[in-house]
C-alpha cells in the first residue's frame, strides 16, 4: 500500500485518488425534470413572447388619448364596446369606445392602455374614467418578455424554478442539461434500525442515513437511501454492487471505524479504496476510492451523524458540485478559531455573519450541537487562517 505524505491535505488526497471530477454527460430532459441541473447549451426564444399586446390584469382597455383630460372633477365617459375573453381575437372597436379585458387577453388595435377595474366605474354600457393614463399602462407589449432570438438561458446556468418557468413561457418542452448526480447513501451497522416507532434494546435509529440523504438532496442531487445494513461483509459487498447501476457516487456511513470493520476491509482487500489520507478531525476515519465497471466514486464516512455531516461537506460536496458543473460556494479566509491544532486538518461547524465565523462546537460535537449552523471552517495543520465555506441552508 502506498502511504500518503502527511504534509498534504485531505483535498490533495481526494484529488489523487479520484482524479478530475467532470460534469455528467449531457442529457435531454423535460423542462419539469431539469430543476437544479446546468444547461448544456444556451437556449434562445423561438418567438416573441408575448406575440400580441396583452392585458396585464383584468381591466378596461382604452385609448390613452381618449382619457387624456380625465380627472375626479371632470371624468370621461366612454361607451363599452364589449368584453374580450382570454384566448380570443378581439373584434374591432369603434373609435372612442373601450372594452372589458380578461387577464392576458389581446388588447384591441384601437386601444393602447388598460385601467384596473377598481379604478373605474362601470355603469351599464358605459365606463366612467376619473384619471388619465399613459400609453402602455397595464399592457405587456409584443416581445415584452422575450424577442425572437433572445437568450433565455445561458450555457452552464443552473436552472431554478424561475428559469424553468421562462423556458415554458417561450414554448420549450425539453432542454439539454448536465443532469443531477445520482447519489446512493448506504449506512452500515448492526446496531442501526430504520426510523420507525421505538428503538429495540441496544439499537439506535439510522439518523445518519437520513441526514446524508437530505444533505445531498439540498445540493441538487437525486438521492437513494439504502440500509441500514448489518456488519456482514458479503451483504455490504453485494448491496453496493447492486446499487452501482443507479449511482454516480456512493456514500457510505459506518463500517470503517476500526481496521477490522467490514467496509474498510472490503475496500482495502480489493484495492479499490484508500484510508491513508491525512487526518480530518473530528472524523475518526474516512476512505476514498473508485469501484465497479464505471469506476464510480465511493466515499466512506464515519457513522456518527455529526462527524459524518462535517466529513460530507469536506469530502463529498466538492464531488457533487463538480458533477453539477458548479464552482461551489464562495470561500472566505478568516483567522483560525481557537482550539488548538491537529496533525492534519480540522473541520468546525459554526455561523458566518458579516464576514465573521464563530464555531458552534469544538472537539467531537454531537448532532444537537450543530443546530443553526450555516458554515464550516477548515483549518490545515500549522496555518493561522481558516477557510470558511457557507452551507446551502
Amino acid at each position: 500500500m502506498v502511504h500518503y505524505r502527511a504534509m498534504h491535505t485531505f483535498r490533495d488526497f481526494a484529488d489523487e485518488v479520484l482524479g478530475p471530477i467532470s460534469q455528467l454527460p449531457e442529457l435531454e430532459v423535460p423542462v419539469t425534470d431539469a430543476l437544479d441541473c446546468c444547461a448544456a447549451y444556451a437556449v434562445l426564444s423561438p418567438q416573441a413572447v408575448p406575440s400580441y399586446p396583452q392585458a396585464q390584469f383584468e381591466g378596461i382597455a382604452v385609448s390613452a388619448e381618449d382619457v387624456r383630460g380625465a380627472s375626479a372633477s371632470t371624468p370621461v365617459i366612454l361607451p363599452l364596446g364589449g368584453d374580450v375573453a382570454a384566448g380570443t381575437v378581439p373584434a374591432a372597436l369603434a373609435t372612442g369606445h373601450c372594452a372589458r379585458m380578461a387577464t392576458f387577453s389581446q388588447v384591441p388595435a384601437t386601444t393602447d392602455a388598460v385601467i384596473a377595474l377598481d379604478d373605474v366605474a362601470v355603469e351599464d354600457d358605459k365606463v366612467v374614467v376619473s384619471a388619465a393614463v399613459a400609453p402602455g399602462n397595464g399592457v405587456v407589449q409584443v416581445a415584452g418578455q422575450f424577442d425572437r432570438g433572445d437568450t433565455i438561458i445561458a450555457a452552464g446556468q443552473r436552472l431554478d424554478h424561475i428559469a424553468i418557468a421562462q423556458l415554458a413561457l417561450a414554448g420549450h418542452p425539453r432542454i439539454k442539461v448536465h443532469p443531477r448526480p445520482r447519489v446512493v447513501v448506504v449506512t452500515i451497522g448492526s446496531e442501526l434500525v430504520r426510523v420507525s416507532g421505538q428503538a429495540r434494546p441496544a439499537t439506535v435509529f439510522d439518523a445518519t442515513g437520513v441526514l446524508l440523504t437530505t444533505t445531498a438532496a439540498s445540493l441538487g442531487a437525486d438521492c437513494y437511501r439504502v440500509g441500514p445494513l448489518p456488519d456482514d461483509a458479503k451483504t455490504v459487498r453485494d448491496t453496493i454492487e447492486d446499487q452501482l447501476v443507479r449511482a454516480d457516487i456512493v456514500i457510505t456511513a459506518g463500517g470503517i471505524d476500526t481496521a477490522t470493520d467490514v467496509l474498510r476491509r472490503e475496500l482495502l482487500d480489493s484495492g479499490l479504496g484508500r484510508f491513508d489520507g491525512p487526518e480530518l478531525f473530528p472524523c475518526s476515519a474516512y476512505g476514498i476510492g473508485r469501484i465497479g465497471p464505471e469506476a464510480t466514486p465511493i466515499i466512506a464516512l464515519p457513522g456518527d451523524p455529526a462527524s459524518a455531516l462535517l466529513a460530507f461537506h469536506a469530502l463529498v460536496r466538492p464531488v457533487i458540485t463538480g458533477m453539477l458543473g458548479l464552482e461551489g460556494h464562495p470561500r472566505h479566509m478568516v483567522p483560525a478559531p481557537s482550539g488548538g491544532t491537529v496533525a492534519g486538518s480540522r473541520v468546525m461547524a459554526g455561523t458566518l455573519e458579516g464576514g465573521r465565523f464563530a464555531p458552534t462546537a469544538s472537539g467531537h460535537p454531537a448532532l444537537r450541537d450543530l443546530a443553526g449552523m450555516n458554515a464550516m471552517a477548515v483549518q490545515h495543520h500549522g496555518e493561522r487562517l481558516a477557510e470558511v465555506v457557507a452551507w446551502p441552508y
